[in-house]
């Protein structure tokens, strides 16, 4: 089982040790009323997942196999992404989730989702292992939109995008909702 540890009143942090070599360490940030809620949620259920997996993730990593690899750790959000809507579908808020595999001491592996970012600093340089993932991004809003049925779609994650102030003014990008045949 991972051992946890809270941070602050809303994030979470897990880790996982399988064996002397092999680790996974998730940070898990909640957003919303209940934050701390879907952080342990969401937390739990993705390192146990992981815990599950770890025979497949190990052997995929250790074989160079990144689409596989991909494909797990995907299928893993997924997972806790249904389970979120599942457990809290009713409350307000969200997570975004972190984690770092290690694999024999030195084979590296790191996934996120939400706005939880991850640095590598090497020596004197400093690498960034995430896209831009910002609440006003048109083409993470695209990507919500086509993966997420519009009846389950969490305003408050994309709050500026075709939102007016009460003058009718734009408070961020306006996209037309046509492109998607659907409104946000």
């Amino acid at each position: 089982c991972p051992t946890v540890q809270t941070s602050g009143s809303k994030d979470h942090i897990f880790n996982l040790n399988i064996s002397s070599t092999d680790k996974c360490i998730g940070i898990f940030d909640g957003d919303g009323p209940i934050a701390k809620e879907y952080a342990k949620t969401a937390g739990s259920f993705i390192m146990e997942s992981l815990q599950d997996e770890w025979s497949k993730i190990r052997k995929n990593i250790l074989e160079d196999d990144q689409e596989k690899v991909n494909s797990i750790l995907k299928g893993l959000f997924e997972m806790t992404d249904e389970y979120l809507d599942i457990r809290l579908s009713n409350e307000p808020g969200g997570v975004s989730g972190l984690f770092i595999i290690i694999v024999d001491g030195q084979h590296t592996v790191v996934a996120n989702v939400g706005n939880a970012s991850c640095l590598l600093f090497n020596d004197e340089n400093i690498t960034h292992l995430w896209g831009e993932h910002l609440a006003d991004n048109i083409d993470e809003w695209e990507l919500y939109c086509r993966r997420i049925p519009a009846s389950k779609r969490k305003q408050f994650i994309y709050n500026k995008i075709n939102i007016k102030d009460t003058d009718g003014n734009p408070l961020g990008p306006i996209i037309n909702t046509n492109k998607y045949k659907t409104k946000p």
